[in-house]
């Protein structure tokens, strides 16, 4: 788990690496392998800082610089290789064939078997701290060298190739983990047919009387709410579920929030267009809706699911966990259903709601099929009376206030919804993601606080000169 925590890490190349006790866990072999790449990144200008536990000898001679602690006070802070020299000057030599990390521990760990062993370490650490405050040349050296080796981070820009390889690593993993869950994908599968054979049972054979214009429209809303409901709901809480591991990667510089975003997009359309599409071949032949335009139909119903899991992956985006991405997914399609066009005929619409149903993918879809599935029809009017009767499709799509849209321009409204719905869910996810203070406001707040001291020991030694002078 250690070893599979650090490639995540290396996956983005940091300038920086910090690492927690790398080795625990592992044995010598396992964990030396793991130092020589640290060790590697080291030498090819990475900043690799470990705290390490018991290291063995040669894992402990690859490290450069050495820092150690005992009891919060600092000890030692230099070069790795002149630790040894530095304790033999004060009196604590290491004996021939000793590991130095099990020398160092010894010296410098509290024991507290008895209350002398313990008054005695604790005055050797006190001693040996003592000491090394005493050294501020040895510490401002390694400051200096410190800032600098932190000062040099190399930029790692978002480049075209590093986009599209970020995208393939992130479809793939996602697709994995949606694809290898046969039971849910057969299950929707199966629902699928069900629900095509339930309601082509209930309209099978429709007719062209005046009956079947009414039934062929309550179908087809049918048909929008079904597919939009069903890919809504089954996207919406998509980011949520993964929002502690994304988040976590994201703010490593693992990779960039597109294309983590396009990446998903992508691995869930395979998975729910093809339960859509088969309930749309089923219901379509069994129905026996209008022969000539099966595709045109297909088509329609595939953008319909498109634009649908475009909107919950929105929903997914603003929702901090899955309750809330549900609660908010469904207000988010009954206002676009009371627009659809089916319920309420949009040129009754008040002129503050005219808008809406543009922004309803429910309309549009609705639109769409209803123009697809009557333009060039005819009707058979019953009784001897034809005020009433819709005897062609111009008439069908006339009632409904379609008259004036064309299927070019209603599949183009669908593809804005879409367009739109992905536009809002990359800025919802790129605002919905880990931040962290800056840090060089620290810098300026200490600066400050030694500027006012300062002026403050400026002042008070004037009023003291002016004190001596009255005096």
């Amino acid at each position: 788990r250690k070893r599979a925590n650090i490639a995540v890490q290396l996956i983005s190349d940091p300038a920086v690496l910090f690492l927690d006790e790398p080795t625990s866990g592992l044995d010598s072999f396992q964990a030396q392998a793991v130092m020589d790449a640290m060790k590697t990144m080291a030498v090819n200008g990475r900043l690799v800082v470990s705290v390490i536990h018991q290291p063995r000898s040669s894992i402990f001679s690859s490290f450069d610089k050495l820092l150690l602690l005992s009891e919060g006070r600092t000890i030692y802070i230099g070069e790795a290789a002149q630790a040894l020299e530095y304790f033999s000057n004060a009196k604590f030599a290491m004996h021939k064939f000793y590991n130095p990390a099990d020398f160092f521990l010894d010296v410098l760990s509290p024991d507290s078997r008895t209350p002398e062993l313990d008054a005695l370490a604790q005055s050797r650490i006190r001693m040996l701290a003592d000491r090394w405050d005493e050294n501020t040349k040895d510490k401002e050296l390694f400051s200096s060298r410190a800032s600098e080796a932190l000062s040099f981070v190399p930029s790692n820009p978002i480049t075209f190739k590093r986009f599209i390889r970020n995208l393939g690593i992130l479809f793939w993993r996602s697709f994995s983990e949606l694809s290898r869950d046969h039971v849910v994908i057969g299950f929707k599968c199966v629902l699928s047919t069900f629900f095509a054979c339930i309601i082509g049972a209930m309209y099978n054979n429709i007719a062209d009387d005046q009956a079947s214009v009414y039934n062929r429209q309550g179908l087809l809303f049918i048909v929008v709410i079904n597919q939009g409901f069903n890919n809504v709901i089954a996207t919406a809480t998509t980011f949520p579920k993964e929002k502690v591991i994304v988040n976590r990667e994201r703010a490593t510089g693992a990779y960039d929030t597109v294309s983590y975003f396009f990446a998903k997009f992508f691995a869930e359309l395979p998975i729910n267009l093809i339960p859509g599409l088969i309930f749309g071949t089923i219901l379509y032949w069994i129905v026996d809706l209008n022969n000539d335009r099966f595709g045109e139909f297909i088509g329609i119903l595939l953008l319909e699911i498109v634009t649908a899991i475009s909107l919950g992956l929105a929903v997914s985006a603003v929702s901090p966990n899955p309750e809330i991405a549900t609660a908010i997914a469904i207000p988010c399609m009954i206002i676009p259903l009371l627009f659809g066009g089916f319920y309420i005929n949009l040129d009754s619409l008040p002129i503050v709601a005219n808008w809406v149903p543009y922004a309803s993918f429910i309309r549009w879809s609705f639109q769409s099929f209803i123009i697809n599935e009557f333009e060039g029809e005819t009707f058979k009017c019953s009784g001897g009376s034809t005020s009433q009767c819709l005897s062609t499709g111009s008439d069908v799509i006339r009632s409904l206030s379609f008259e004036n849209q064309s299927l070019r321009r209603s599949i183009l409204g669908l593809g804005s919804c879409t367009m739109v719905f992905l536009l809002c869910a990359v800025i919802f996810l790129m605002n919905n993601r880990l931040t962290f203070m800056p840090m060089n406001h620290i810098g300026r707040n200490i600066k400050g606080l030694a500027l006012k001291k300062n002026a403050a020991s400026s002042d008070q030694s004037d009023i003291s000169a002016k004190a001596e002078e009255g005096r």
